[in-house]
């Protein structure tokens, strides 16, 4: 059924007064109507017009209601369909409870009040809409798993196999140039698709939050295309820029817009055939900004543009990805104050996607965004170079974390303490005097915020910086510093976010 198109109903009676009454009744109400006096033909009629309900009298020339019930129940091709079952004849609580337990939604005794009848199949609608709706969520969800698990198996078994030829040939330098460029990559994939879950955690929660900042739209574009130019030469695919030669200036946040064009080139360029076509235009008004994405790549079925926004939605056959990219841009752009819109003439004839943003100030409640690492003010250290030598903690539970980090440290010229557990952490704190300590929150005997109050406690520890370590972001970040934290880090750590932290040190 069509979005805009009225319900359609089957209404199965064999008296034709009382079937004149409700098909008029609910023809009043607003509903399309089909009707019949006999069961055969109401299976019949179901199973070619697919009705949204059934209006089900008991006792029928042929067979009874019961029984029509049931098979309509048993009918695959009706997995939506309500059925309220009526009768003048069997009021009894036993045809009731035979009813019911026959498939039947609700009964109602004949003759019913026209204002019942007409609230009574309302709601029988909205209860089956809602089902369906259920359905249709749990189906996307087993296939978003099945998904996630296949788009980490795919970093995962380079990864794998690039760990078993260095322990194979530790000593090789042939290996580990090999072998490098490959981790490094599909390590910074992973970490992509880890940022990907969280956002949409983000956006089903609605905690997806914005730092706004006067941005240049063209600034921001040709950061996406320089991303993406190796994608492009790689397929042999060529990029037409139709875009003024000044700055379109607006407020918007620079990282999460940068995330909706480079998404939407990503798309360009990964579902363009080798040799292809891609254009981005942009066009300017007095109020906006238009920002247009095209390719003459694989193209959109026209029935999938009306949800092709929704998380968890993949239309395109073979495809890659978890199916939040497009739901994250959309939740952007509306934040943003703008649109985002797609068209395709259908599959094989390329797509289209237009994004409009007002130009001038935008007004949002939260200017928060998720960043590596945070700290409890706002302040940057003025250098982020490498930094004197330091002391530094490490105090996490997980030992391969603890002990890469350190090694990390250790070879930009720090000395590092290893701690696997909290109260152990505490000891060593007395024992080492960090300048600084590294705290992963969750451990089994004490955790983190614990650790840091009795650190706190210590002999010089007000003085100490102390960074929390965790997977979380903000949730995290405020519990942290309301521990004494001083800053907060979001796992994976890479060197950028340490030298940020040692020189805060």
């Amino acid at each position: 059924m069509a979005a805009n198109t009225p319900p359609l109903l089957l209404v199965v009676d064999d008296s034709e007064p009382g079937r004149y009454v409700s098909v008029r009744t609910l023809r009043n109400a607003g509903f399309r109507t089909i009707e019949t006096a006999s069961g055969h033909e109401a299976l019949t009629l179901a199973d070619s017009e697919r009705p949204d309900l059934v209006l089900l009298d008991i006792r029928l020339p042929d067979i009874d209601g019961f029984e029509v019930c049931k098979r309509l129940r048993r009918n695959p091709n009706l997995p939506s369909l309500a059925i309220i079952q009526m009768s003048a004849t069997f009021e009894a609580a036993e045809y009731k409870v035979r009813a019911l337990e026959g498939g039947a939604d609700t009964f109602l005794a004949d003759p019913v009040e026209p204002a019942v009848l007409v609230a009574t199949v309302r709601a029988m609608l909205r209860l089956r809409h809602a089902e369906l709706q259920l359905r249709e969520f749990d189906r996307r969800k087993d296939e978003f798993l099945a998904t996630v698990a296949h788009e980490l198996r795919n970093p995962l078994a380079p990864l794998r196999h690039c760990v078993e030829l260095l322990a194979q040939s530790p000593d090789s330098p042939a290996a580990l140039q090999t072998c490098l460029p490959i981790m490094r990559r599909q390590s910074e994939h992973l970490v992509r698709l880890v940022d990907d879950l969280a956002d949409m955690s983000r956006i089903t929660q609605n905690k997806l939050t914005l730092r706004l900042s006067s941005l240049d739209v063209m600034q921001a574009l040709q950061d996406a295309i320089a991303e993406h130019r190796p994608d492009l030469e790689a397929k042999q695919q060529t990029l037409e820029v139709d875009a003024p030669d000044h700055p379109v200036m607006l407020a918007a946040d620079a990282v999460r817009l940068g995330q909706v064009f480079g998404n939407l080139l990503a798309n360009s360029v990964r579902y363009t055939p080798q040799g292809g076509h891609l254009a981005i235009s942009v066009h300017e008004t007095e109020q906006e900004v238009s920002i247009t994405f095209a390719d003459n790549g694989e193209g959109i079925d026209p029935k999938d543009l009306a949800r092709i926004f929704d998380l968890f939605v993949q239309v395109t056959p073979h495809t890659t990805g978890l199916g939040i990219g497009l739901a994250l841009v959309h939740r952007i752009v509306q934040m943003h104050g703008g649109s985002i819109s797609a068209s395709s003439p259908g599959r094989g004839a390329g797509s289209t996607f237009t994004v409009r943003l007002p130009l001038g100030e935008l007004e949002v409640k939260d200017d928060e965004r998720r960043e590596a690492v945070q700290f409890r003010d706002s302040a940057r250290p003025k250098s982020q170079a490498a930094p004197t030598r330091q002391r530094v903690l490490i105090v996490d539970d997980n030992p391969d974390v603890a002990d890469s980090l350190a090694k990390l440290l250790e070879s930009m010229a720090h000395d590092v303490r290893v701690a696997y557990r909290g109260e152990e952490g505490v000891r060593a704190y007395s024992e080492f005097s960090p300048d600084i300590v590294l705290m992963d929150i969750n451990m089994p005997d004490m955790d983190g915020l614990e650790a840091i109050a009795r650190i706190r406690e210590a002999p010089g520890g007000t003085r100490t910086l102390i960074c929390t370590l965790s997977g979380h972001g903000k949730t995290h970040a405020v519990r942290a510093f309301d521990a004494g934290a001083d800053g907060h880090l979001v796992k994976p750590v890479g060197r950028a976010e340490l030298n940020a932290v040692l020189a805060r040190s």
